[in-house]
């Protein structure tokens, strides 16, 4: 399978924005609710699923970038494969 140039840009872009917030959480205590929030936010609807893990713990954290990042990186990996097909409208 292809990994489109958009897919490697998306991927960077975002795993650097989660080890931004895995580290700031690194500092606990508000750093760590904040961290989780935002990236159970930015990785909507998918890191929700987080949620269900201890808020603020570094399992939920960790989850809810990796499914973020899971998310966007389909996303992009779509939606690059959709405009190489030339149907779209």
């Amino acid at each position: 399978m292809k990994v489109y140039r958009a897919t490697k840009i998306t991927g960077l872009t975002y795993g650097a924005w989660c080890l931004l917030l895995i580290g700031l959480a690194l500092r606990g205590g508000e750093y760590a609710i904040g961290a989780h929030l935002w990236l159970s936010v930015t990785g909507l609807p998918s890191a929700l699923l987080s949620l269900w893990l201890p808020n603020a713990s570094m399992p939920g954290i960790v989850g809810a970038a990796m499914l973020g990042l899971l998310q966007w990186v389909a996303i992009a990996q779509t939606f690059s494969w959709w405009d190489q097909r030339g149907t779209h409208a």
